[in-house]
């Protein structure tokens, strides 16, 4: 995103911060100059699986302070890397006092 200084004097900034599964870095320094503007980077990295939540928040010297960007992000399970996994499959049939026990093996090939 980008902060404007859009005043005659350099907007002065105390601190920019984030919450959630969010984090920032940002080019803005302690103060924007007058008509100048910043760039401040979010990144998102989700903790869990579903809608994540978080803001920035910009504490400066201009009217309004602190300013508030709402955040969202959907976690998703990580993908299966590549590879050779073996699944084993167990199936057990009890029919009166009989019990018989399947076990098949199976293998999978992620690519």
């Amino acid at each position: 995103m980008t902060l404007s200084s859009t005043g005659n004097a350099a907007l002065n900034i105390s601190s920019i911060a984030v919450s959630g599964d969010f984090a920032q870095t940002n080019s803005c320094g302690t103060s924007v100059a007058a008509s100048a503007n910043c760039q401040i980077n979010v990144t998102f990295t989700p903790t869990a699986i579903g809608t994540r939540t978080g803001s920035v928040t910009i504490t400066d010297k201009a009217a309004g302070s602190p300013h508030n960007v709402s955040l969202s992000g959907t976690g998703v399970p990580p993908a299966t890397p590549p590879g050779t996994y073996t699944l084993t499959v167990t199936a057990t049939l009890t029919s009166g006092s009989r019990t018989l026990t399947h076990t098949i093996p199976l293998t999978l090939t992620v690519n």
